[in-house]
């Protein structure tokens, strides 16, 4: 009888646990498979946008600053790859975290880069945006599906072409 009631307590507790687990939702993280956190980023004309507008779009998310050379390489050759291919799907947001605006607002000219693509963290955001993200091992990016999901990170320009997520 000891053990029958053993028994029928662990079969309740593995029925419960196998009930609720179906129903759970993606961790917020910046791991493939995690949802990815929010962000409020800053256009040049000053206005406020979120991640979550872009729901239902999948995004690449980048992260950028004039004074890394090979993080500034690299956004310009994403933007010029998703400028020129048929991206109608993919929305590009690119994220200076350059101290100074005029930095960022003439690395945005020099360089070649359509404004609307190009963002800066919102003024006091900077420290929370880099622990958000764990950019502090470096400048990364991120693919995020249309569900807010994280597919990768850190691809290339070049992985990206030959990936069939611009497709």
């Amino acid at each position: 009888m000891k053990y029958r009631h053993l028994a029928m307590l662990l079969f309740l507790c593995l029925f419960q646990v196998s009930t609720t687990t179906k129903d759970a939702k993606p961790s917020v993280g910046t791991y493939p498979g995690s949802l990815s956190p929010d962000l409020v980023v800053v256009d040049q004309e000053g206005v406020e946008h979120s991640l979550k507008e872009f729901s239902g779009k999948r995004v690449l998310l980048n992260f950028w600053a004039a004074y890394d050379g090979s993080s500034r390489e690299r956004n310009i050759r994403f933007s010029r790859l998703l400028n020129q291919a048929d991206t109608s799907g993919v929305s590009y947001l690119s994220v200076s975290l350059d101290h100074s605006l005029p930095v960022y607002e003439e690395t945005i000219g020099l360089d070649g880069l359509k404004p609307q693509q190009q963002f800066v963290y919102k003024t006091g955001e900077r420290d929370a945006l880099i622990k958000q993200f764990r950019l502090s091992k470096g400048l990364q990016n991120f693919l995020i599906d249309e569900k807010g999901l994280i597919v990768a990170s850190n691809v290339t320009p070049e992985e990206l072409a030959q990936s069939s997520w611009l497709r």
